[in-house]
């Protein structure tokens, strides 16, 4: 993945310390090499620089969301569609989940509720920041079709 901005901008300086932290590789491209390696992505000024992370990708939320339980009914989990959680009761042994018409016991619990974590499951008195992450999907003005672009392709 590729993400572009000026070495001052708050993402830049953002994904490279957190990249640094946690003993990422990536390549920091100057704007010459950008448009060297990544001839799709129009860069006409040298101010611009390029945050370049090979084993870095895209996951598509829906799609990754089917893949889960797919994997998890595969694996023997019951998948309850269409239920209101009402709360988590977190336990060690049998944490429970308060359904809005019965209580579940369970060996485990999985919580990917999002925002909603803290409401559901306030004893965990978690600090969790909520925020928007504008994600990119460019058009083609030779075809008019929309498609990701990612890393290493080029343009339709």
């Amino acid at each position: 993945m590729v993400g572009l901005g000026t070495p001052s901008s708050p993402w830049v300086r953002g994904v490279t310390e957190s990249a640094k932290d946690h003993g990422l590789r990536y390549e920091l491209l100057s704007g010459s090499e950008l448009r060297e390696r990544f001839p799709q992505h129009r860069v006409d000024d040298d101010d611009t620089v390029g945050f370049f992370e090979a084993a870095a990708g895209v996951v598509r939320p829906e799609r990754g969301v089917v893949e889960a339980v797919r994997a998890a009914r595969a694996a023997g989990a019951e998948v309850l569609e269409g239920e209101t959680v009402l709360g988590i009761v977190p336990d060690g042994d049998r944490p429970a989940v308060q359904l809005s018409g019965r209580t579940l016991l369970a060996r485990h619990v999985v919580v990917a509720a999002g925002a909603w974590v803290p409401r559901l499951v306030p004893g965990l008195d978690l600090r969790l920041r909520v925020v928007r992450r504008v994600q990119a999907c460019p058009r083609s003005h030779r075809t008019g079709t929309s498609r990701w672009v990612s890393a290493g392709t080029s343009p339709a």
